[in-house]
C-alpha cells in the first residue's frame, strides 16, 4: 500500500551535567541536615529513584536524599519551600536505605511544612529521611530545605516550672505566686516609647470591671497596666 506522511515537531530540552549527579543523589549519599540551618539546592541532574513515591504515581522521580536524626527532640519540624517555577515535591520516610517506607509528601508549589509526629511516633536516635524531586528533570526545581528539633515544655519564665531548653510551650506551665500587677491598685506604669515584656500566667479576674458598656460581659484573669497621657 502507499504510506502517508504526519507532520511532526519534536523538541528537545538539555540540561548541562557536565560536573555529575548530586552527591546525595541515592539515599545511601543522604545529606545529613544540620538542625535549624537551611539547605539551598536543586534537583538538578538527579537520576530516577527506586525509592517508593506515591505522589510520582506512574511517573519518575528525580530526587535527592536528606537524613535527620531525631536525637533526644521530642519531635522535630521540616519545611520544603519552592524558590524557583519549576515542580517539586517532597517524600518523607521511614526505616533504612534500600527498605524505606514513604509514610507522607507533598507537591510544592509554595511551602510544605509539618512536624513529623503527625505522621509517624518519633524514636529516639533514629535516622529519618526524606527526599525532594521533580518529575520533570528539565525544570531543575529549586529549593530550600529546613529541619529544626522540638523540645517541648514551658517556656514562660515566670513560671514555676520554667524550662530553659523547651523551645516549643506545651502548656504544662504552672504558677504559685500572682504577677505583682495582678489587681488594679498594683497596676504597673507604662513608659512612652518602651517594650513591656509579660505573661499573664498565675494571674486572677479579681478586681477585673464587670457590666462594662462595650466591653467582655466577665473579663478573664489578666495584668493590670496604667498610663497617664
Amino acid at each position: 500500500g502507499t504510506g502517508f506522511g504526519v507532520d511532526f515537531q519534536l523538541d528537545i530540552t538539555c540540561v548541562d551535567c557536565t560536573a555529575g549527579i548530586p552527591a546525595n543523589d541515592d539515599c545511601s549519599g543522604a545529606l545529613a541536615q544540620i538542625d535549624g540551618v537551611t539547605f539551598t539546592g536543586t534537583t538538578c541532574c538527579a537520576s530516577g529513584s527506586d525509592s517508593p513515591n506515591f505522589i510520582a504515581g506512574f511517573g519518575t522521580a528525580y530526587d535527592v536524599f536528606f537524613t535527620f536524626n531525631s536525637g533526644d527532640c521530642d519531635t522535630f519540624d521540616f519545611n520544603v519551600t519552592n524558590t524557583g517555577g519549576s515542580e517539586v515535591g517532597l517524600m518523607i520516610y521511614n526505616g533504612a536505605c534500600g527498605a524505606l517506607d514513604d509514610i507522607a509528601g507533598c507537591v510544592v508549589t509554595g511551602t510544605c511544612a509539618g512536624s513529623i509526629e503527625n505522621f509517624v511516633t518519633l524514636t529516639p536516635n533514629t535516622d529519618y529521611f526524606f527526599s525532594v524531586f521533580t518529575t520533570d528533570p528539565s525544570g531543575c526545581g529549586e529549593f530550600e530545605f529546613t529541619t529544626n528539633c522540638i523540645y517541648l515544655g514551658c517556656t514562660d519564665v515566670t513560671a514555676d516550672n520554667y524550662d530553659p531548653i523547651a523551645n516549643q510551650d506545651d502548656g504544662s506551665c504552672t504558677w504559685t505566686v500572682a504577677p505583682a500587677n495582678d489587681l488594679c491598685a498594683n497596676a504597673a506604669p507604662l513608659v512612652c516609647n518602651t517594650t513591656i515584656v509579660g505573661s499573664t500566667g498565675g494571674s486572677t479576674s479579681t478586681g477585673s470591671p464587670v457590666g462594662v458598656a462595650g466591653c467582655e460581659a466577665g473579663p478573664g484573669a489578666g495584668v493590670w497596666y496604667t498610663f497617664t497621657g
